[in-house]
């Protein structure tokens, strides 16, 4: 007797979902109104559900999606709640290719409604161009993050918030790497990758960490890496950063959560970026990486899309200190 009633229950919540998902606000657009259009495409009204097996499937294979499919309608993808975002691109000496984390991410937050500050060393390189055409504002300061001091960041971080009123996400994107085996490993790029890779980004998080207090609330991104977690091959400095911001990662959250910033990290995994350039170009290395890689591939800014966007949303907010991997399951071999 108990199968029906739990029956019942699961087409009620099912119809919810349902209900939901049609009347999802239509301005939603980008990488969200495809995922909204896809849900609206698939989920149809349940028919009667009338056994325990059919209750149990529903239970378990559908209740995530209900699940999702209502948080995505609870705060409104586009746009998203009109927050304003510091976007900080990918801080290297190449154009257009060391760009395409930023860039990638700051479109993807675009795309769910927010406008961009960016700093930058070396332009915009057309991401600017692609978030305007979506909409929103983009503002640029040009920084060289090698040679910025902590009072030069928070002068700058003072401008954008005279530009746009308010800063709700910072995204620590900047970042640089030297390869030479430790035992060689020189002063200069020793002092260039901490610079750029940790000092910057907690000094940074600082400045905009006093906004968030005095507006009681918002969303910090570190962007960690793998070697967050392993040791890595002639890269000393950057796997010294890397573990230092996901060790920062955890330390803000434990202070800050209580005034409503989420502070939490994504650790993305082998991504096809200039960083990589000399991996992928080794024939026996990006082989035995790509074996190593369950998704069986680099990973390309795409990926990172839905992860920023998660944490820079709503849906996040009882998330702290967090380091989401982005991998290809590299972590679980």
């Amino acid at each position: 007797m108990i199968a029906p009633k739990i029956a019942s229950e699961i087409e009620h919540l099912w119809q919810q979902a349902v209900h939901t998902m049609h009347n999802l606000d239509e301005r939603a657009h980008g990488w969200f109104g495809v995922l909204a259009n896809a849900f609206k495409e698939t989920i149809k009204p349940a028919s009667a559900v009338t056994s325990a097996a059919i209750a149990y499937f529903a239970l378990f294979s559908l209740f995530p999606i209900v699940l999702l499919s209502i948080s995505i309608a609870s705060f409104n993808l586009g746009p998203l709640m009109d927050q304003q975002l510091i976007v900080k691109e990918f801080e290297f000496i190449a154009p257009a290719l060391g760009q395409l984390l930023g860039q990638g991410m700051a479109i993807a937050l675009a795309e769910a409604g927010a406008d961009i500050a960016s700093l930058d060393r070396i332009g915009c390189e057309g991401t600017c161009e692609s978030v305007r055409a979506l909409g929103r504002r983009y503002h640029e300061s040009v920084v060289d993050l090698r040679e910025a001091s902590v009072t030069y960041l928070n002068l700058t971080v003072a401008q954008i918030v005279k530009e746009f009123g308010r800063i709700d996400i910072l995204v620590n994107n900047a970042g640089t790497i030297r390869r030479t085996p430790a035992i060689d490993f020189s002063e200069t790029d020793w002092d260039d990758v901490l610079q750029i890779n940790l000092k910057a980004a907690f000094f940074l998080s600082q400045a905009v960490g006093r906004i968030m207090m005095s507006q009681r609330g918002g969303k910090i991104i570190n962007i960690a890496s793998m070697l967050s977690f392993q040791g890595g091959i002639t890269v000393p400095s950057y796997t010294a950063a890397k573990s230092g911001l996901a060790g920062i990662t955890r330390a803000l959250a434990n202070e800050w959560a209580k005034h409503g910033i989420n502070v939490n990290a994504i650790a993305p995994g082998y991504m096809a970026t200039d960083n990589t350039t000399a991996l992928r170009a080794d024939p026996d290395r990006s082989k035995s990486i790509i074996e190593h890689i369950p998704a069986g591939r680099w990973g390309l800014p795409e990926d990172l899309k839905g992860a920023v966007v998660f944490l820079a949303s709503p849906a996040s907010d009882y998330i702290h200190g967090a380091i989401l991997p982005v991998d290809g399951g590299w972590l679980t071999r």
